[in-house]
């Protein structure tokens, strides 16, 4: 959600730019287009307002976004009246180097997400032919939960999902 935000924000202020652009470079040489803003400006004062309304709003969404997103993601664990806050980059690296240590000369990705009393972890790891995915992923939740306890005395449910890359031309070969 937070990417496409990003993305339709960074559009709408490209062509902000590019229209301002556009307008200031033809002003020079266009009698038409000077007379044409004038106008604008003059007997359209309700657009213009609406048009300065809908800049406002998308600048302060702007902040607003900037600001939520540059917030560290904190996990806390409860023990007990006592809660411990422990940086989503911590748990990051706990997570990167397991995946590491279980595929040391392949590529694999994860993403992690914390929300509330939940982790999310999303694996992308290598092929495995399809008899080996279901154990393969049940390790990989047994030995992470129990990395999550021992580092952070994590508790709750951790919400696994591991998705396999496809075949390989080499492998298919």
């Amino acid at each position: 959600m937070n990417n496409i935000f990003y993305y339709i924000i960074n559009f709408i202020v490209a062509l902000l730019f590019i229209l301002v652009g556009a307008v200031c470079i033809t002003l020079p040489w266009s009698p038409d287009v000077r007379l044409a803003i004038s106008l604008l400006i003059n007997e359209s004062t309700m657009m213009l307002f609406l048009f300065g309304l809908g800049l406002m709003i998308i600048g302060l969404a702007v902040i607003t976004y900037v600001i939520m997103s540059s917030k560290r993601r904190t996990y806390f664990v409860r023990k007990g009246r006592c809660s411990i806050g422990v940086n989503d980059k911590v748990l990051d690296q706990y997570v990167h180097a397991y995946i590491n240590d279980l595929f040391p000369d392949q590529e694999a990705s994860h993403h992690l997400i914390l929300k509330k009393d939940k982790i999310i972890l999303t694996l992308d790891v290598p092929f495995m032919p399809k008899p080996e995915q279901e154990p393969l992923t049940e390790q990989i939740f047994e030995d992470i939960t129990a990395i999550l306890i021992e580092k952070i005395g994590y508790n709750e449910d951790l919400h696994l999902t591991v998705g396999f890359q496809p075949p390989t031309m080499e492998l298919e070969a």
